[in-house]
């Protein structure tokens, strides 16, 4: 077929010598896959749009799903159906054996249920909550099923392209957790790509742990007044915040933050029940651990100081953690020698710039902790201010859809082993 990615020109797939990206670049095929997405650029720009403003709150991403399934079958894709945890899946079929790599991108995005969610452009921006986070990438996963097809691009491994549920929030990664876990074809992936936004060369190879935690402080309460003196949740709160911050970490990926505080009756009152939300994220396991012991002490001695203090015949202050997140989110990396990560390397210096290597808490730490090749690259735009009102992606068309075939060639490089 004119144009096809011609396997048997290439070296065989058990060779000591690889399909380097130097050749895959130089052929036709690919080129015409390139071409196509070049040509496609005002669609992606479309489709950014439309995926955007079809709302995807944790745990309610059906009506992108659904929306995003209706695509993938008018893209060409094989099997496409939504799966048991939500995710919208197809299958570009390939040559050869039954094995399979899998490119993602979320669905969901932080905005809680009844965000006001309108696309609006100002000069090279589009803006609106979850456009880059990750609705744009979505929209470039489409891209690449059509622009394969272009180009008659053939695989020897069969490519699953999924529009998965659950990577924000609480989702703790469940959908692609289901993939690699439970799902039909999860004894067939031989590796995960995601895709997230960014126009820089990024590659996510190393998972960022992530623990969350609310801690709810209860004591008697009473009249601001008339019980004066009796033990505050408030204060027991207040004590384990500052003795929390006094953590010296060992590692400086190692970050941690009191988000929310909440509780109380009114101004005159002392509160009979407050609580607050901690956050800590590390790339260092042992000092994940570290922080989370020196954490759990922080609460017991800020309980114990209040109590000290004020406790007695009307009562003490008791404190309870409970975990935000239902799985905790690992520390992960995957080994320097990893074929998919040289060739992600290879593929984004083929194409003229110089891969950044990076952590982050994304979709990709799974199969990381699974011990399955698996990265997260760049979808071609750059992002601003994500998770914020003002959310937006920059249009730079040439930077745009050179990163674009960077991340796309690792797909073919990969799926051709």
């Amino acid at each position: 077929m004119p144009g096809a990615l011609m396997l048997a020109a290439l070296p065989p797939i058990a060779s000591a010598q690889p399909v380097t990206a130097e050749a895959l670049r130089r052929d036709p095929a690919f080129k015409a896959a390139q071409a196509h997405l070049a040509r496609d650029y005002d669609r992606i720009v479309a489709e950014t749009i439309r995926i955007t403003e079809i709302p995807a709150p944790p745990f309610k991403e059906a009506e992108r799903a659904s929306a995003v399934a209706v695509m993938m079958r008018e893209a060409g894709l094989r099997d496409v159906h939504i799966d048991e945890e939500g995710n919208a899946v197809g299958i570009r079929p390939g040559t050869g054996n039954q094995s399979m790599v899998a490119i993602g991108a979320h669905l969901d995005t932080v905005f809680p249920e009844g965000t006001p969610i309108k696309v609006r452009r100002e000069g090279d921006r589009l803006l609106a909550p979850g456009i880059s986070d990750n609705s744009v990438s979505v929209a470039v996963l489409l891209a690449f099923v059509r622009a394969l097809d272009a180009g008659a691009v053939k695989t020897k491994q069969d490519l699953l392209f999924v529009a998965n549920v659950g990577e924000e929030e609480r989702g703790a990664f469940r959908g692609v957790r289901y993939l690699l876990q439970r799902s039909p074809y999860h004894s067939r992936i031989s590796a995960f790509i995601g895709l997230e936004p960014g126009n820089t060369g990024g590659i996510t190879n190393v998972g960022i742990g992530v623990r969350r935690y609310t801690v709810t402080y209860k004591g008697p309460g009473g009249h601001s007044m008339f019980a004066f003196g009796t033990v505050n949740p408030a204060t027991a709160m207040a004590e384990t915040i500052v003795r929390f911050d006094r953590y010296r970490p060992l590692d400086r990926t190692t970050v941690w933050n009191v988000g929310l505080v909440s509780g109380g009756t009114s101004i005159n009152t002392i509160p009979a029940s407050v609580s607050m939300s901690v956050d800590m994220r590390s790339t260092n396991a042992a000092d994940l651990d570290r922080l989370d012991m020196f954490f759990r002490k922080a609460v017991a001695d800020g309980t114990t100081a209040e109590n000290a203090a004020r406790g007695g015949a009307k009562g003490t202050v008791a404190a309870k953690i409970e975990t935000v997140l239902p799985i905790e989110r690992p520390v992960t990396h995957i080994p320097d020698d990893t074929m998919l990560l040289r060739n992600a390397v290879s593929a984004i210096r083929s194409g003229g710039m110089e891969p950044s290597m990076r952590s982050g808490s994304s979709d990709s730490a799974i199969p990381q902790d699974m011990g399955l090749p698996g990265l997260t690259l760049d979808s071609g735009m750059e992002y601003v201010a994500p998770h914020s009102p003002t959310e937006a992606i920059v249009l730079d068309r040439p930077t745009n859809l050179r990163v674009m075939g960077n991340t796309l060639a690792t797909l073919l490089l990969t799926a051709n082993q």
